[in-house]
């Protein structure tokens, strides 16, 4: 897949950053179980995939409607999502990586979930995002 660094949301202020949790591994699909001649069993992992969250926060219509555009146009060229590295990771980004570089992400359209803030003429955007790590 090809990469594609994200332009609305390199674009964004440091304050519309909420935060990027971290939710844990998915070693389901870079496992290889082989069996040893003695009959035990033992696995070889080509790669981890992170789950990340990544929230957005003090949206306008205009910014939210462009990011979920982008996003969709990165998906339909089958592209992988980069974001800015500095960006991320004071808000919450841990890097497994052993190389340097910013990470790319891959995602679901159906794990992007804007809504608008109470109270407020602006709106929240969570992103789901998986980071595939070889090792």
């Amino acid at each position: 897949m090809q990469r594609q660094i994200s332009t609305f949301i390199s674009k964004l202020q440091d304050y519309k950053i909420k935060g990027i949790k971290y939710n844990g591994v998915d070693d389901k699909n870079g496992i290889i179980c082989q069996v040893a001649e003695s009959g035990e069993e033992f696995n070889i992992i080509r790669w981890l995939i992170h789950r990340f969250t990544l929230s957005i926060q003090y949206l306008t219509y205009e910014e939210c409607e462009n990011i979920i555009k982008e996003l969709l146009e990165l998906k339909k060229n089958r592209k992988l999502l980069i974001i800015n590295k500095e960006m991320i990771e004071n808000k919450g980004y841990i890097d497994f990586k052993e190389i340097k570089g910013n990470p790319s992400f891959s995602y679901e359209i159906k794990d992007i979930s804007p809504k608008p803030m109470l109270g407020k003429p602006f709106y929240e955007l969570s992103i789901k995002l998986n980071e595939r790590i070889d090792l």
